[in-house]
């Protein structure tokens, strides 16, 4: 399996356990939307070597919640980075992170609703 797409689809289950409402698109005109992760961007580099291909994944996860639920808005993201903090298999690769966890909440108001938009970004090796 591809190491990418092993890694994406873990954090899709994996969030999705934890009674999280999770995308890998950005929906529109969902019934009771928020909150709601949308597993962003990643981007793989490819690390060859002389006996194996090692790789790195960047991501960006973003978390889209209800302007009066800022508290619950930084709770998903500090859940987020915990996991990923705890993140070491996946069925068939080994990950290890190679940066720290950022995490940012700004304003969007790009909808009819005001909305936290949380950020979680690291990059993430595997092994």
């Amino acid at each position: 399996m591809n190491p990418y797409e092993e890694l994406h689809n873990c954090l899709f289950k994996s969030f999705t356990k934890l009674g999280y409402r999770v995308f890998d698109f950005l929906p529109r005109n969902v019934k009771n939307p928020y909150p709601f992760i949308y597993l962003g961007e990643q981007f793989n580099t490819d690390i060859p070597t002389k006996t194996r291909q090692l790789g790195e994944s960047a991501l960006v996860i973003h978390i889209y919640n209800d302007y009066h639920e800022r508290g619950k808005t930084a709770a998903i993201l500090y859940e987020i980075a915990m996991f990923l903090y705890e993140l070491e298999y996946t069925g068939h690769f080994k990950w290890q992170l190679q940066a720290p966890i950022t995490q940012n909440m700004v304003m969007d108001e790009t909808t009819n609703d005001k909305l936290w938009h949380g950020i979680v970004q690291t990059t993430i090796k595997h092994l």
